[in-house]
């Protein structure tokens, strides 16, 4: 999922560039940064580490967040594009063989965004 390939400097960027309220940005960098997490295997319970990116499973921000981060990915493809809550879906109607040429192409592009991104 790319909420948990994104940090919180990302997201806070993505925010900025949106308009939204220094208020809210200060309480989405605070919800995402300084988190930590461990692990119960077998009743032993391991040590406390640093959670550097991604978004808390099951928060409401979750979805809100991804669909900041690929707010813009349309742009790479000619493809339609659909985007939902936790990811997206892009297809294109094939009747020959150059449709299936401009749906590679497209799919190439998206891979760019991701890696880019």
């Amino acid at each position: 999922m790319i909420t948990d390939l994104v940090t919180g400097c990302i997201l806070q960027y993505l925010l900025m560039n949106y308009a939204m309220l220094l208020t809210y940005i200060v309480r989405v960098k605070e919800f995402l940064l300084g988190r930590s997490q461990r692990v119960r295997l077998n009743w032993q319970i391991y040590e406390e580490i640093g959670v550097i990116s991604g978004v808390p499973q099951g928060s409401i921000l979750g979805p809100v967040l991804f669909l900041a981060c690929v707010n813009d990915i349309w742009r790479n493809t000619n493809s339609n594009i659909r985007l939902f809550t936790e990811y997206y879906i892009t297809y294109r109607i094939i009747t020959d063989r150059s449709d299936i040429a401009k749906l590679q192409t497209d799919l190439n592009g998206l891979r760019e965004w991701v890696v880019e991104n």
